[in-house]
C-alpha cells in the first residue's frame, strides 16, 4: 500500500523529461507549427522511446501519473515554455504514459 504513494521515480522522470524537451525542442516546435515538422518528429520519437522505457520499469497508478504531470509541467514552465506549448507536451506525454505495456 505504501508503494502506491511512492512517486519519487515519477517526479524525477517528469523533471528529467521536461529538461530533455526544453533542451531539444524549442517552444515553437511544441506548438502546432509545421515549420519544424521533421525535427519535431525526430524529437517526439525520442520522447516516446524514453516514456516506453520508463513504463517498462515503473508501475504507474493515477497518483504517480498526477505527480509526474505536476513536476513535468512546472519544470517546462520554469524553462520558459508558455502555457499552450506546455499543455501540448503534457497531453502528449500523459497519453504515452497511459498506454498499456
Amino acid at each position: 500500500m505504501i508503494n502506491w504513494f511512492n512517486a519519487k521515480a515519477a517526479i524525477d522522470f517528469g523533471k528529467e523529461l521536461a529538461e530533455f524537451i526544453a533542451g531539444d525542442m524549442p517552444q515553437e516546435m511544441a506548438m502546432n507549427n509545421d515549420r519544424f515538422f521533421w525535427k519535431k518528429q525526430e524529437t517526439l520519437q525520442l520522447i516516446t522511446m524514453k516514456i516506453c522505457q520508463f513504463n517498462l520499469k515503473q508501475d504507474m497508478n493515477i497518483y504517480k501519473k498526477a505527480q509526474f504531470a505536476r513536476s513535468f509541467k512546472s519544470r517546462l514552465t520554469e524553462n520558459g515554455f508558455q502555457k499552450e506549448a506546455t499543455l501540448n507536451m503534457l497531453s502528449l506525454t500523459i497519453k504515452e504514459l497511459s498506454k498499456k505495456r
